[in-house]
């Protein structure tokens, strides 16, 4: 991880002074022949640093995520998604009913509470 760190930062560093090269060549008019050549190797090396940073990322990264597999996830994980769910839906109509025949003895009770002769 350091490794790539370095070498992406010197890779941008030596871009930089290879773009401040070539404007200290232009601004003097020409003269430093021999900076705006230099500055070419130093593209060449920022972006070779740049692009051995990246295999560097891809090597630390590499393997960190397993794929999933498709059969796996098919056969085993949709059956026991289903189980539970139906589990779930069972469930919930046991809760249903009896919610319901609470609410049933609510209204009844209520019902005997403010008429108690009707009953």
């Amino acid at each position: 991880m350091l490794k790539m760190l370095w070498k992406t930062t010197l890779g941008f560093a030596l871009i930089i002074v290879g773009f401040f090269l070539i404007y200290y060549f232009v601004k003097q008019d020409g003269a430093g022949e021999s900076l705006a050549l230099l500055s070419i190797p130093l593209f060449g090396l920022g972006a070779f640093l740049i692009k051995t940073g990246a295999d560097a990322y891809e090597d630390v990264f590499k393997g960190k995520l397993k794929p999933i597999e498709a059969d796996k996830l098919n056969n085993e994980g949709f059956e026991g998604m289903l189980e539970k769910n139906n589990a779930l839906t069972a469930d919930f109509a046991k809760t249903n009913k009896a919610r319901t025949k609470l609410k049933m003895m609510q209204s009844a009770a209520s019902a005997m509470s403010e008429d108690p002769k009707r009953f």
